[in-house]
């Protein structure tokens, strides 16, 4: 489906031996200092466009139009779609929805109670289940869980809210 970081030679194991895999990107650099800077300056400047352009062009693609950079959410969208697009399979998508808590905007929501339907082929509700206890409450993707060591080890520490 897509090439990225395999070698241009033939035969198999292409991607197998030393091949230098990038730690840190520019492009992924580029985009956080811009990020930074719409979120500091309660919208973008200058260099937060120039940064995204110059992105752009590397990709033979034309500069970020005006309405994409008007206001700080509208600068946000388009930088979210500019890591989407840059940064694809490069495994930054699951941290920049943490980050951005977002998770339930792009996913789908989570289940209640009620888990969800599983049905036969013909279209009859068989029975309830829940796909993946972790999917119930995404609250818990934001903040990590207190070991039970370390509460053990000071009485006064209490759980985090979703880990309780």
């Amino acid at each position: 489906v897509f090439r990225k970081f395999v070698r241009n030679t033939p035969g198999l194991g292409r991607s197998e031996g030393n091949y230098n895999w990038p730690v840190m990107r520019l492009a992924d650099v580029y985009l956080m200092y811009a990020e930074a800077i719409n979120e500091v300056n309660n919208g973008p400047d200058a260099k937060a466009i120039d940064l995204i352009n110059q992105i752009r062009h590397r990709g033979n693609l034309p500069p970020l139009k005006a309405d994409k950079t008007a206001t700080k959410e509208a600068f946000f969208s388009a930088l979210e779609q500019e890591r989407i697009i840059e940064l694809l399979g490069e495994g930054y998508r699951g941290f920049d929805l943490r980050r951005w808590r977002a998770i339930e905007r792009v996913w789908c929501p989570p289940y209640d109670n009620n888990g969800v339907w599983r049905t036969d082929t013909y279209g009859a509700n068989m029975d309830r289940y829940f796909q993946n206890q972790n999917e119930l409450y995404y609250q818990r993707c934001y903040i990590f869980r207190i070991p039970p060591g370390e509460r053990d080890r000071n009485p006064n520490l209490t759980q985090n809210t979703p880990w309780l």
